[in-house]
């Protein structure tokens, strides 16, 4: 008996099943043939087959058992129109026809089969029946063999040679751990008792600890926050290809799933996203699907979910969110671990731990940049390379840590990787990002115009980077104006590039088809994330290209004078790239201060109704500059800081968003042209804050945004002196907890506070609170320790 026959049986004992008419069966993916054959079983028949085209037009009387449709979309969308066009027919040759799609093929039979559809008389879902032979061990190693494939190598085809080249560098060859803040704090802590017995702890702002302590926390649950291009997605499929082979996480078999969040839009229930699981992974690992069920309830299961800012519109966040938090109720002892972009977050929080990925270091740059160079040498040239291509990474790393503009940059993984890219071809390093995206992007086109004319073709009209974002720049703005983030169905994909084609008549490229295999072989802009569905090879890029389609069409000043639209976290990049390209790229002064004043009206109209995308979309530009004037700073910080960053009417709820959103930029800011400004107002709107603020972290989050900015002591001083007792209240280290009560006593000296801290156990701890120093970046404080070491000494506590 197969695992299917009583479910099959079960399901088709409906009184309706034997009549003639259109029968829908939803089974698991590849699941076709097992339950095709246990359905001809109940309902004997010779004929059963795939669904082609074609094969609509026998009109025999025998039950018609379809098992699955055609995986490309065209031949599926042929195959699906002439059977609905046949449906009166089959209809009176009293046929039974049963189709056996699965969820994803559903959608297609809706689109291309309507009238079909709509005839249907009885549908049910087969549910997933596990082998029960396939062990752990089988499945976590063709796991890993599957996500090697997948993820294993970095994709840079035609930036680093050419179109033709595989770059064989391992994703692990080239990683940099990551460090993050959790989300009330930004640094690294360090708790010790001294031998005096007094407690000592340390606290360096903007270095975090490493990203992996933090999901390995005992919570099992954790939310990574980032900015684009951080490195959330390739932390997820470090840690995957990592988990699949070895013990991780505290975990000794771990079975690593990597889903994008994107892929749960719409599932009503945690069973339907198990369903969506098990699909999946049926379609690429099929061992990892029977024992799916088994590592859920057992707590083996490592979920990594990527993207919830990617998942679309806000309403369908919300229930995603939703369907996270019932999941983990479900398997509280799965570990779990949520991606999402900063921007978007607020509008479907997660009530788990969070934390946030802090920029590179120096030391990540410089060791990033020497393995980058010397791997790229030996691959080029061979073993005897490998020096000099370390001592040319140094070289680069000096460059970049050189230029403070370059170092900003350079902490962000993906703008440095483009760095190292860009600096391959001999140019001048940008240091603004749409620079680099835009000189990216010209990289990829000449190499393959360089390609091509070095295969024979001499005579072809050399493709320009224009005319590649001409192509893609309409499908990437209807993708970020629909908040699909980045992907588009073929259909639409090539409707968009044979009326561009049309239209343009660009002679670099003769058909749709040889748009779309340039797009997605050579250039590798596009990837085929599902059958018959294209994404951008990153998000961001996308964001460029709409950026670069708001500016050429002028879509761009009708967008920032729609307050209502223009504040919504999935514009956010796109229009702070768009004016880049107007002021750094272009140069167009007098078209930049026009859209950043509409932009300024349009933040007035909303100040009655709070919403964290507009101080987040402010502030994003002063910390982007893209050719500010002063009195074009002084007016957007005018309207940020007491408007948005400082407004009490809105509550302590909405404040402390602004207040985080704040925090997230302040180092940006802080390394800009425009901190001195920024510090000036800041300290001018202290004295507007609520005298005793209802939500402690709040004021910790003010104190930060001073300190990263370069503010002095006077504001520090003015801002602790409103401060209530018991601003930080714990704190949490290594096995051990306690509560602590600290009350601000005296300035001891210019730019430091102490505070008593009084332990549970009734005695007192004296803990200074170090507030400046020539960096900017260091100082002590005992609050709201999430992760601290203890180091124990001799001496008495307390």
């Amino acid at each position: 008996m197969t695992r299917y026959r009583d479910a099959v049986t079960a399901a088709l004992r409906h009184p309706l099943v034997g009549q003639p008419g259109v029968f829908l069966l939803i089974v698991p993916s590849r699941e076709h043939k097992e339950i095709g054959a246990e359905v001809a079983r109940v309902l004997p028949t010779e004929r059963i087959s795939p669904l082609v085209p074609g094969a609509a037009a026998a009109d025999d009387k025998q039950p018609w058992i379809i098992l699955g449709l055609p995986r490309d979309s065209a031949t599926r969308k042929t195959a699906l129109q002439e059977l609905n066009g046949r449906r009166d027919r089959l209809a009176a040759a009293n046929r039974q026809l049963v189709l056996l799609v699965t969820r994803a093929e559903l959608k297609d039979v809706q689109r291309y089969a309507g009238d079909l559809y709509s005839r249907v008389r009885f549908n049910a879902v087969i549910p997933f029946e596990p082998d029960p032979t396939v062990g752990v061990a089988e499945a976590r190693s063709q796991l890993g063999e599957w996500y090697h494939r997948r993820y294993g190598k970095l994709d840079l085809r035609g930036l680093v040679r050419d179109s033709t080249e595989d770059i064989g560098w391992g994703i692990e060859s080239i990683y940099q751990e990551l460090r993050a803040m959790p989300a009330d704090l930004s640094g690294e802590f360090d708790a010790r008792f001294d031998r005096g017995g007094r407690l000592r702890m340390s606290f360096e702002l903007g270095v975090g600890v490493p990203l992996v302590r933090l999901v390995a926390a005992p919570d099992h649950v954790v939310v990574v926050l980032a900015h684009p291009g951080s490195g959330k997605t390739f932390f997820l499929r470090w840690l995957a290809l990592r988990a699949a082979r070895e013990p991780t996480l505290g975990m000794s078999t771990p079975l690593p799933l990597l889903f994008p969040l994107a892929a749960f839009g719409g599932a009503a229930s945690v069973d339907e996203i198990v369903a969506i699981m098990v699909d999946t992974l049926l379609e690429d690992c099929a061992p990892a699907a029977h024992v799916l069920g088994a590592a859920l309830r057992n707590g083996d299961a490592l979920l990594l979910l990527d993207g919830l800012d990617e998942v679309g519109e806000e309403a369908l966040r919300v229930q995603v969110a939703a369907r996270v938090v019932e999941f983990h109720s479900r398997y509280p002892s799965c570990r779990l671990v949520v991606t999402s972009r900063l921007a978007g977050y607020p509008e479907a929080p997660l009530p788990f731990p969070a934390c946030t990925i802090a920029p590179l270091d120096r030391n990540a740059i410089k060791a990033f940049l020497v393995q980058w160079c010397e791997l790229y040498a030996v691959d080029l040239h061979g073993e005897t390379a490998r020096d000099r291509g370390r001592q040319d990474g140094a070289r680069l790393a000096q460059d970049v840590l050189g230029n403070p503009q370059l170092t900003e940059l350079a902490g962000n993984p993906l703008l440095l990787t483009v760095l190292a890219i860009v600096h391959r071809t001999g140019v001048r390093l940008p240091d603004h990002r749409v620079e680099l995206y835009s000189h990216a992007t010209r990289v990829l086109v000449e190499r393959w115009n360089r390609a091509r004319s070095l295969g024979g073709d001499t005579h072809a009209r050399p493709l320009t980077s224009a005319d590649a974002a001409r192509l893609l720049g309409p499908l990437a703005l209807r993708a970020v104006r629909r908040a699909s983030r980045g992907t588009v169905p073929e259909a639409e994909l090539r409707e968009s590039l044979e009326r561009e084609l049309s239209d343009r008549a660009i002679k670099g490229l003769a058909s749709v088809d040889e748009a779309i295999d340039l797009f997605k072989r050579a250039l590798g802009l596009l990837v085929e994330v599902a059958p018959g569905l294209y994404g951008f090879m990153h998000l961001t890029l996308a964001e460029y290209l709409a950026a670069w389609e708001l500016v050429r069409t002028g879509e761009l000043e009708k967008l920032v004078d729609r307050p209502t639209e223009a504040f919504l976290p999935e514009w956010r990049e796109t229009l702070l790239l768009a004016l880049g390209e107007l002021g750094v790229n272009r140069g167009e002064d007098a078209r930049l201060a026009a859209a950043i004043r509409a932009l300024l009206r349009s933040a007035r109209r909303r100040r009655g109704r709070p919403s964290v995308g507009v101080p987040s979309l402010l502030a994003g530009l002063l910390a982007d500059d893209p050719g500010l004037t002063l009195t074009v700073a002084q007016n957007i910080a005018d309207e940020l800081i007491p408007r948005w960053w400082f407004k009490r009417d809105y509550g302590e709820k909405r404040l402390g968003d602004f207040l985080a959103e704040a925090l997230n930029l302040a180092s940006r800011i802080g390394a800009g042209r425009y901190a001195s400004l920024v510090v000036e107002r800041l300290e001018k709107h202290i004295n507007t804050l609520p005298a005793h603020m209802q939500v402690p972290q709040n004021a910790e989050r003010v104190l930060r945004v001073l300190l990263v900015c370069g503010a002095g002591p006077p504001a520090v001083m003015a801002l602790l002196a409103r401060l209530p007792n018991g601003l930080f209240v714990w704190w949490r280290g290594d096995g051990e907890e306690f509560t602590l009560s600290p009350t601000i006593s005296t300035l001891v000296r210019e730019g430091a506070v102490r505070l008593e801290a009084h332990r549970e156990d009734k005695t007192t701890t004296s803990v200074e609170f170090l507030g400046m120093t020539g960096d900017r970046g260091r100082f002590r404080t005992e609050g709201r320790l999430v992760y601290a070491r203890i180091a124990e000494v001799p001496g008495k506590r307390g």
